[in-house]
């Protein structure tokens, strides 16, 4: 850090928008590549009048954007201008886009909507500076070490211009959106409204992490630092809240992904979007079934066996089912998967042609019902029929089921889903069933 045994430069900035004084206040006052100066701000021009008039301070930035469509309420903005423009010394006027004002020629004159706006000011603040040094007769050497001090701030100063010409640039979008609100119908209002909004947060966000890296420039006038003060931990509170909110949200996803999922209640979820969907597993404990058919353990339901010839052992044949008994509320039906024999996960929802024709002898077959009374199938037709026959060929198998799964939802009445599970087999397989996993919507919103 440099040490220069110079008095304060004093500058004067007028500038109306919050966000961009703050951004000029930071980068003038705390950068470091430069001797120290002494700040005076004014949010408004009838209040920053005494900047326009007198040998106080030695350097003057001026916001004079749009300030014909804004200054008009303010009864003495011509007699401020017209002392403005007479002023003498080292003056920068901020001017707004494809509008160029007539000011003396040593005024320098910064467009705002310029994509280096901030970046040519600072450098100007520098160079004028450097100006005041020499009138006051600094040496050159100094002047030098000055500049060659700026090397090892850049990167840090380039972090912060950066963030500060954004947070600009969004200010100056909210400036437009204001000025297009108060000239515009009801419809133009109402939609301004809206980019207003997104624009504000935007800038809250920016303005966070913009103090974060930049820090907050000191004012030497109390009432204007009062003021900045307020509406900086106003917003920063914003930041915060709204970071936090981000952070909870990103870390409980990351939870989720690193760890597979996780169980909540009856809901198993892979990522916070899962909340209105669950995956509910049918508890074999609470199924009908004819004991003397199935036999029934705490990691399956299989078919029993039957001792036909001495040592020879057969297993039924008669296409016996069970019934769950469990429960499952639905808005929409997802998908359902099943762990046997036949199937495992991931070809329960892959889907196939031909399904009657192609049944192989050893199957697992469904049918649906949503008020374990009236049970239904697929036909020929793909359509999902009300049957009272308990005969294979009365029920899907399970990629079936899950290509029209939607249709059930959508044309059967009823919000709890029961299944009727036939379990198929040639006599002399096993046909076993290990986990039915139903996976389902609800609707946390819904205009029904």
């Amino acid at each position: 850090m440099i040490n220069l045994k110079f008095s304060p430069i004093s500058i004067g900035l007028v500038e109306d928008d919050f966000f961009t004084r703050f951004v000029l206040k930071s980068l003038i006052v705390n950068n470091k590549s430069y001797r120290q100066v002494n700040l005076f701000t004014s949010a408004l021009v009838h209040e920053g009048h005494h900047f326009l008039n007198a040998d106080f301070p030695e350097i003057v930035i001026i916001d004079d954007t749009f300030s014909t469509k804004l200054y008009h309420y303010e009864q003495n903005y011509k007699e401020y201008h017209a002392q403005f423009i007479k002023r003498k010394g080292i003056v920068m006027v901020i001017h707004e886009k494809n509008f160029l004002p007539t000011y003396p020629d040593n005024f320098t004159l910064l467009d705002k909507s310029a994509g280096n706006f901030l970046r040519n000011l600072i450098f100007c603040v520098e160079d004028a500076l450097m100006t005041m040094d020499h009138l006051k007769g600094n040496s050159r050497k100094t002047v030098n070490y000055i500049l060659r001090d700026r090397f090892f701030f850049r990167n840090k100063q380039n972090l912060r211009r950066y963030f500060g010409q954004k947070l600009i640039n969004v200010d100056y979008k909210l400036k437009i959106l204001s000025i297009k609100k108060q000239n515009g119908n009801l419809f133009t209002r109402l939609v301004t409204n809206i980019f207003i909004i997104y624009n504000f947060v935007k800038a809250i966000f920016l303005l966070g992490i913009f103090a974060s890296v930049a820090g907050i420039g000191h004012d030497m006038n109390p009432v204007q630092k009062g003021k900045d003060d307020t509406l900086f931990r106003k917003f920063f509170r914003y930041f915060i809240l709204s970071l936090t909110i981000i952070t909870v949200f990103f870390s409980i996803q990351f939870l989720l992904l690193g760890s597979s999922g996780v169980a909540v209640g009856h809901i198993h979820m892979n990522s916070i979007f899962d909340l209105g969907q669950k995956s509910q597993a049918v508890n074999f404990a609470n199924v009908a079934y004819d004991p003397n058919q199935i036999s029934m353990t705490d990691e399956e339901i299989s078919l029993k066996e039957q001792n036909i010839v001495k040592s020879d052992k057969l297993y039924s044949d008669q296409d016996p089912y069970f019934i769950t008994d469990t429960s499952i509320n639905f808005d929409r039906i997802e998908f359902i998967r099943e762990e046997s024999r036949v199937n495992n996960f991931l070809t329960s929802v892959q889907p196939k042609t031909n399904y009657q024709e192609n049944l192989p002898k050893n199957a697992i077959t469904y049918q649906l019902s949503t008020d374990k009374k009236n049970w239904y199938y697929l036909n020929q037709n793909q359509e999902w029929t009300v049957t009272d026959d308990n005969n294979i060929s009365y029920s899907n198998p399970i990629q079936q089921v899950n290509k029209y799964i939607s249709d059930f939802s959508k044309k059967i009445s009823g919000n709890t889903l029961y299944l009727k599970v036939f379990l198929h087999s040639d006599g002399y397989i096993n046909t076993k069933i290990s986990n039915i996993e139903v996976t389902v919507s609800l609707f946390l919103i819904s205009n029904k």
